[in-house]
């Protein structure tokens, strides 16, 4: 309510949409007006937490989030939505600020595309680990289905970066600094989403606005205003 008799209606909204925002916590999104995608468009929606690339026409649906990070550990979380098909490639990871829009979710070289992805690498469908464009196949296990949830741990500190499914890592463990998927990340990165199929991609990310499902790897915080390195302004 207004408080001046004007009552309106709420539509698409639930407590999951609504959270803690103000102008030293402000909560990293996905940037609805830095999208790239084929004819039939990136969809943004669910306070900008939920993607969803479309079908492939003419490029592949990539979208990217609100906040940078060169410094820090932060952690967040995304959710499939929609059954993936045979070949789906779903998939999430970071990228270079400055090399957006990629070509497609795992990137080229120099775009610094460190992720984890959900395709066929030509062996069956299975978890995959990219880095610029190359693809390293993993377990079947690892193959993403509907409701599945994708943890990103990146410690830009020393350079790692780790990825989990449902809470397990796929390699070492973040929290004591071990056996990270990739190594060497120094730069400027932002989150990034997207496939790199004929078909659409759909998730739904959390940085920490509505709570994480699983318990943040220790010393690895949300990814807001609060938590990233002060500029020059000291904001």
């Amino acid at each position: 309510t207004s408080g001046e008799g004007n009552d309106w209606a709420e539509q698409n909204i639930d407590a999951d949409n609504q959270s803690v925002d103000t102008p030293t916590k402000n909560f990293a999104t996905i940037n609805p007006l830095n999208t790239n995608s084929g004819t039939s468009g990136v969809t943004i929606s669910e306070g900008n937490l939920k993607w969803d690339t479309g079908t492939y026409s003419s490029g592949y649906g990539i979208s990217y989030g609100t906040l940078a990070m060169s410094s820090g550990k932060f952690y967040w979380e995304t959710t499939v939505d929609a059954t993936l098909s045979a070949d789906p490639w779903w998939g999430v990871g970071v990228c270079f600020l400055n090399q957006i829009p990629l070509a497609n979710v795992t990137g080229t070289s120099g775009s610094g595309a460190r992720g984890f992805a959900s395709g066929n690498n030509g062996a069956g469908v299975a978890g995959n680990t990219f880095a610029d464009g190359s693809i390293v196949s993993l377990a079947t296990s690892l193959q993403l289905a509907e409701g599945d949830i994708v943890g990103i741990a990146l410690d830009l500190d020393s350079g790692n970066i780790w990825f989990s499914k449902n809470d397990t890592w796929i390699s070492g463990d973040p929290s004591a600094g071990t056996s990270p998927s990739y190594t060497g990340l120094s730069g400027t990165y932002v989150p990034h989403f997207g496939n790199f199929a004929s078909t659409a991609a759909v998730g739904t990310v959390e940085f920490g606005q509505g709570g994480f499902t699983y318990t943040a790897p220790t010393d690895f915080v949300a990814l807001n205003q609060d938590n990233l390195e002060a500029n020059t302004a000291g904001i």
